[in-house]
Order: C-alpha cells, then sequence, then structure tokens
C-alpha cells in the first residue's frame, strides 16, 4: 500500500456508533492494525453522567474562546 504500513487508526467507536463492526473490524484483524476508540463513551453520555450538558459545554466553550479574543470551531456556531 505504501512505503510505511499503518500500525493504528483513530476511529469514532462507542456503543451508540459501532458502524465499523461490519467492515473495519474483520480488516483490521486480518491486517494486524490496532484501533483505538474516539470518544468511547459518546462524549459522556454513556457515563453515569455527562460532565457537561451539551450546552453548558458550549457556552464554557465560548467564554474561553471570547478571553483569548478566539472562537470556537466554525462548526459550533
Amino acid at each position: 500500500m505504501t512505503k510505511y504500513p499503518i500500525v493504528s487508526n483513530q476511529v469514532l467507536y462507542n456503543l451508540k456508533r459501532r458502524e465499523i463492526e461490519r467492515e473495519l473490524l474483520p480488516y483490521r484483524q486480518e491486517s494486524d492494525v490496532t484501533i483505538m476508540a474516539y470518544t468511547p463513551l459518546a462524549s459522556g453520555s454513556l457515563a453515569f453522567r455527562p460532565r457537561l450538558p451539551p450546552d453548558r459545554g458550549m457556552t464554557a466553550l465560548r467564554a474561553i474562546a471570547s478571553q483569548r479574543s478566539a472562537r470556537p470551531w466554525p462548526r459550533w456556531r
């Protein structure tokens, strides 16, 4: 495939988002690639209780961004 083999891949994977199980996990087993789960607790929604509700989290992010004369990631408007 390339000069350097793929040894790991970080993907969105948790109990709510299991799409990778159909194709990526079988490929991973055949190719000896390590999978690292991105948001394994679904941003806290699979934990006992989320650290911040989504609206409070966004409020906190906007406050920090305004203190630094910046703005949150463009998709979070």
